[in-house]
């Protein structure tokens, strides 16, 4: 069998924006009968990245698609790295791409037929200025859905802290085999993880005082 046909899917353009007012991405569904409906989408999150904002455009629309209903979809971003990331067409570039290329595979897989294609952005210029009326805090037009978001739709993995202390260094992802006992070690976190601090005590031996007298 060959692949789905989607000539009579909606149709879907994307972007996303990452300026020093914020992150704000454009959406633009199109239905078989030509109906437009437009949101924009202001992300609150800290640190999100221009990839971040573009994937979130892309997560974003198509769960705004699902709920119109239709059961074929044809996206188009002018994001190239996106388009291929979530194609297969090239590797993730990050643990966090990775994720959001997943979130993207679990949403396609609601759909009877998905694709994502790249255009040029003069081709995205509807979604590309929806997401710069966003980014510049410009009023919202007559008609546009608007909708803000404080958090990623995937949870971001942090790298692995090492803690250092004079000559002391503390990996938590290799245990040290000549490192003080775990009863010498005291562990702080609290219960939330995005909060997590870790701090490590080393107790001096007993006898080294004894040792340096001698």
């Amino acid at each position: 069998a060959g692949p789905p046909d989607i000539s009579s899917a909606w149709t879907m353009y994307f972007d996303g924006s990452k300026r020093v007012e914020g992150e704000r991405a454009g959406v633009v569904l199109v239905s078989p009968q030509g109906d437009k409906m437009r949101y924009v989408l202001r992300m609150s999150f800290p640190n999100a990245s221009n990839n971040e904002a573009e994937d979130e455009a892309l997560l974003h629309g198509m769960r705004m698609a699902k709920a119109c209903g239709p059961t074929r979809l044809k996206i188009f971003g002018d994001s190239n790295l996106v388009a291929q990331q979530v194609m297969n067409q090239c590797d993730a570039i990050s643990d966090n791409m990775a994720t959001y290329r997943d979130m993207y595979n679990n949403l396609e897989g609601t759909f009877d037929g998905c694709e994502v294609s790249h255009i040029s952005r003069v081709s995205n210029d509807e979604a590309d200025n929806l997401a710069n009326i966003g980014s510049q805090c410009l009023p919202i037009p007559s008609g546009v859905f608007w909708e803000e978001i404080s958090e990623r739709s995937i949870k971001i993995k942090k790298p692995v802290g090492t803690i250092k202390s004079k000559d002391c260094k503390w990996d938590k992802s290799k245990p040290d085999s000549g490192a003080a006992p775990a009863s010498n070690s005291l562990l702080k976190a609290s219960d939330d993880d995005e909060e997590q601090e870790e701090v490590m005590m080393i107790e001096i031996p007993w006898m080294q005082q004894y040792l340096a007298y001698l």
